[in-house]
């Protein structure tokens, strides 16, 4: 007979291991545009040692281990890079403008807009 483990195991160990990781969602992508230079002193300015002959992807897993990124731009805020910002509801915006525009074509307002308007 084989064992099987029911779901809500699977779940809570999933859970764990997710609750476990200390770097936030958007460290993953930070971490992996960094080249094997950057990683490296990345980890040396917030004190994680390391080999100096570990590859890039075990670089990567020591910074995202100990959140090195996020210690490294509290250090060094003059280095963060920033977002670029967003237009905030411009698509609404012209949507809303669009709306405007036809109400005003629309002449005799029964919601279609004819040659002769």
């Amino acid at each position: 007979r084989k064992h099987t483990s029911p779901p809500y195991t699977c779940m809570l160990l999933a859970a764990l291991l997710t609750a476990a990781a200390p770097a936030p969602p958007d460290a993953d992508r930070e971490v992996r545009m960094k080249t094997t230079r950057q990683l490296k002193a990345v980890l040396t300015a917030v004190d994680v040692p390391f080999s100096e002959s570990a590859s890039k992807s075990e670089l990567r897993a020591l910074a995202l281990k100990h959140n090195a990124l996020a210690k490294y731009e509290a250090l060094h805020p003059e280095k963060k890079k920033s977002k670029p910002a967003r237009p905030s509801g411009a698509s609404s915006e012209s949507a809303e403008q669009a709306a405007q525009f036809f109400f005003l074509m629309d002449a005799d307002g029964n919601g279609r807009v004819s040659e002769r308007e």
